[in-house]
């Protein structure tokens, strides 16, 4: 529990701390493309910015830069090895752009087919919706006219029930009106 009494107190222990341990900024390494060396202590904090650094030991490095220091200045057989592999980096490079350029042309390609087959898709789909509502109204034409003819039929076998009621009547009137007047002519 930190009461008014003891702050002062820790502010002083962490001074005394940094200045006993010779507390220094953080070293920061951000060049990865030279060879040189930093040296730093156990306790040190190293602050990598680049992606490549190599911790060695102080053996390990000796090893290293004597080999570094005592090779031979003019190595043909290296320096040709060194120029083929800059003409393969640079012919990579080339081919890498070229492959750009087919990728943008293939994509611009890519893009106006979607563009045609998305416009042709969309036509489609119109035409196909307004075949759906041509058939739907003449589902609807259909439907009225069995309706129609339906009601057709029932007219027609009324009117012909009425026609036959008809007849039957006259043919019964005429009987009777024989009857009648064959009644009359024999009297």
């Amino acid at each position: 529990m930190n009461t008014p009494s003891t702050t002062p107190l820790l502010f002083i222990i962490i001074f005394l701390h940094a200045v006993v341990t010779n507390a220094q900024p953080p070293k920061a390494i951000k060049d990865s493309t030279s060879f040189k060396a930093v040296r730093g202590y156990r306790g040190e904090t190293l602050v990598v910015q680049c992606d490549t650094v190599y911790v060695l030991n102080k053996f390990s490095f000796k090893t290293y830069n004597d080999v570094y220091e005592n090779k031979p200045v003019v190595d043909s057989v290296m320096t040709e090895t060194v120029k083929t592999y800059d003409r393969l980096l640079l012919l990579g490079d080339e081919q890498s752009k070229k492959n750009e350029s087919y990728y943008q042309d293939l994509l611009k390609q890519f893009n106006l087919l979607a563009d045609s087959s998305s416009t042709f898709a969309d036509k489609n789909v119109k035409k196909i919706q307004n075949a759906t509502a041509t058939l739907d109204r003449a589902t609807e034409d259909i439907v009225q006219a069995q309706k129609l003819l339906s009601e057709t039929q029932k007219l027609l076998a009324q009117e012909r029930a009425r026609r036959v009621k008809r007849d039957i009547g006259i043919g019964i009137g005429g009987v009777v009106v024989g009857i009648l007047v064959g009644l009359l002519v024999a009297k």
